[in-house]
Protein backbone atom coordinates (compact mmCIF):
# COMPACT_ATOMS: atom_id res chain seq x y z
CA UNK A 1 0.00 0.00 0.00
CA UNK A 2 1.13 3.56 -0.70
CA UNK A 3 0.47 6.57 1.50
CA UNK A 4 1.47 10.21 1.69
CA UNK A 5 1.44 12.61 4.63
CA UNK A 6 0.51 15.34 2.18
CA UNK A 7 -2.42 14.34 -0.04
CA UNK A 8 -3.16 17.98 -0.89
CA UNK A 9 -0.40 20.51 -1.54
CA UNK A 10 -1.13 24.24 -1.65
CA UNK A 11 1.32 25.99 -3.96
CA UNK A 12 0.04 29.43 -2.96
CA UNK A 13 0.23 32.29 -5.48
CA UNK A 14 2.23 31.48 -8.61
CA UNK A 15 2.75 33.27 -11.92
CA UNK A 16 0.87 32.29 -15.09
CA UNK A 17 3.03 30.48 -17.66
CA UNK A 18 6.02 30.03 -15.35
CA UNK A 19 6.97 26.40 -14.47
CA UNK A 20 6.62 25.58 -10.77
CA UNK A 21 8.58 22.53 -9.58
CA UNK A 22 7.63 20.60 -6.43
CA UNK A 23 7.63 17.09 -4.95
CA UNK A 24 5.20 14.70 -3.29
CA UNK A 25 6.86 12.07 -1.07
CA UNK A 26 5.08 8.71 -1.01
CA UNK A 27 5.80 5.82 1.35
CA UNK A 28 5.18 2.11 0.85
CA UNK A 29 3.68 0.23 3.81
CA UNK A 30 3.87 -3.10 1.96
CA UNK A 31 5.90 -4.21 -1.07
CA UNK A 32 4.36 -2.60 -4.13
CA UNK A 33 5.00 -1.65 -7.73
CA UNK A 34 3.97 1.66 -9.28
CA UNK A 35 2.60 0.95 -12.75
CA UNK A 36 1.57 4.41 -13.93
CA UNK A 37 1.34 8.10 -13.04
CA UNK A 38 -1.72 9.83 -14.48
CA UNK A 39 -1.83 13.63 -14.46
CA UNK A 40 -5.17 15.41 -14.59
CA UNK A 41 -3.96 17.95 -17.13
CA UNK A 42 -1.32 16.60 -19.48
CA UNK A 43 -0.79 19.94 -21.19
CA UNK A 44 0.25 21.77 -18.00
CA UNK A 45 1.45 19.05 -15.60
CA UNK A 46 4.31 16.56 -15.82
CA UNK A 47 5.09 13.97 -13.12
CA UNK A 48 8.04 11.57 -12.92
CA UNK A 49 9.53 8.99 -10.57
CA UNK A 50 12.95 7.38 -10.59
CA UNK A 51 11.89 3.97 -9.24
CA UNK A 52 8.80 1.78 -9.55
CA UNK A 53 9.35 -1.12 -7.11
CA UNK A 54 9.20 -0.25 -3.42
CA UNK A 55 9.82 -2.23 -0.27
CA UNK A 56 8.00 -1.66 3.06
CA UNK A 57 8.92 1.67 4.72
CA UNK A 58 10.65 2.88 1.53
CA UNK A 59 9.95 6.41 0.29
CA UNK A 60 9.88 7.69 -3.26
CA UNK A 61 9.62 11.24 -4.56
CA UNK A 62 7.13 12.13 -7.27
CA UNK A 63 8.65 15.12 -9.05
CA UNK A 64 6.08 17.47 -10.55
CA UNK A 65 6.34 20.39 -12.95
CA UNK A 66 3.21 22.53 -13.20
CA UNK A 67 3.08 25.28 -15.82
CA UNK A 68 -0.26 27.08 -15.39
CA UNK A 69 -2.09 27.71 -18.64
CA UNK A 70 -4.81 29.91 -17.14
CA UNK A 71 -5.26 32.33 -14.26
CA UNK A 72 -7.37 32.06 -11.14
CA UNK A 73 -7.76 29.26 -8.65
CA UNK A 74 -6.47 25.93 -9.97
CA UNK A 75 -6.91 22.40 -8.62
CA UNK A 76 -5.08 19.52 -10.32
CA UNK A 77 -4.67 15.81 -9.58
CA UNK A 78 -2.04 13.13 -9.95
CA UNK A 79 -3.19 9.54 -9.72
CA UNK A 80 -0.59 6.96 -8.76
CA UNK A 81 -1.61 3.51 -10.00
CA UNK A 82 0.08 0.57 -8.31
CA UNK A 83 -0.27 -3.18 -7.80
CA UNK A 84 -2.62 -3.67 -10.75
CA UNK A 85 -5.80 -2.10 -9.34
CA UNK A 86 -4.83 0.21 -6.44
CA UNK A 87 -4.66 4.01 -6.63
CA UNK A 88 -3.38 6.89 -4.56
CA UNK A 89 -4.78 10.29 -5.50
CA UNK A 90 -2.66 13.39 -4.88
CA UNK A 91 -3.94 16.92 -5.37
CA UNK A 92 -2.38 20.36 -5.64
CA UNK A 93 -3.91 23.80 -5.68
CA UNK A 94 -2.64 27.22 -6.73
CA UNK A 95 -3.85 30.76 -7.14
CA UNK A 96 -2.44 31.75 -10.52
CA UNK A 97 -1.92 35.43 -11.29
CA UNK A 98 -1.13 37.08 -14.67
Amino acid sequence: MLQSKELIKDLGSIKFGKPHIFTFTVKATTPCEITKLVVGCGSCTKATINKTKLQPEENIDINVIFTPGSTGKQTKHITVRYDADSVLKLEFTADVYP
